[in-house]
């Protein structure tokens, strides 16, 4: 009789996983979609103004609230879940018929149990039960993925101010202090190139012998 049990706990724990896959993805949905509208707020001033470590943590909070309470409202009796697997293993009633007659003490009863034993070991029943309740994630979930690799996008992208001329000119007034420190570097060099008079000598010589060769291939 353990062997139907557990065939049908089996059964009702994929039933209800799938169950619950079905209805949480439209929750996900909701949570991505908010967690990308934020972002996409928070962007738009030229530094984060949002509490984003508050943030997660409400989102995480309520998206497993939101498993939970898809869980919980997804139950499934043994005997629904025998019965389920009569129907897609075309059994007539087997397991779900024995299951039912656990506690009676009578030939009958005796007689159905026996019978579905036999038949679910004949049958190979509990390892095929992967095959007959997949467990697959809704189309829908697509859409998270979507979504989350958008405000992943947004948040490495170091554009800021989306919809102000003032990010552009922070962004070019960031690019201004390289380029002076550049230029700086540049007149420290030559600077030192002057002051050196064995290094001005040696650059004075190769350039002579480089005004030479160019005028005897002008020639």
């Amino acid at each position: 009789m353990d062997k139907l049990h557990n065939i049908a706990n089996r059964a009702k724990l994929r039933m209800r996983i799938g169950a619950t896959l079905h209805h949480i993805v439209r929750w996900l949905i909701c949570l991505a979609g908010i967690a990308f509208i934020l972002t996409v707020a928070d962007r738009s001033g030229e530094v984060s103004f949002l509490p984003w470590d508050l943030i997660w943590i409400a989102l995480g909070i309520v998206g497993v609230l939101a498993v939970i309470g898809q869980w919980s409202q997804q139950p499934i009796s043994n005997i629904e879940a025998a019965a389920e697997v009569d129907h897609k293993m075309q059994l007539r009633d087997r397991i779900s018929s024995a299951i039912a007659c656990d506690q009676e003490d009578n030939p009958f009863c005796d007689a159905l149990i026996e019978d579905a034993i036999q038949v679910v070991e004949k049958e190979d029943v509990y390892a095929s039960l992967p095959r007959h309740f997949p467990v697959e994630l809704p189309r829908e979930s697509s859409w998270v993925v979507a979504i989350a690799l958008s405000t992943l996008i947004i948040t490495w992208l170091p554009q800021w101010g989306l919809w102000s001329d003032r990010g552009a000119d922070m962004q070019q007034a960031s690019i201004l202090p390289t380029i002076e420190n550049i230029e700086a570097s540049v007149d420290s060099v030559l600077e030192q190139l002057k002051n050196e008079d064995s290094i001005s000598e040696l650059l004075q010589e190769e350039l002579e012998e480089l005004a030479s060769v160019t005028s005897i291939e002008g020639q």
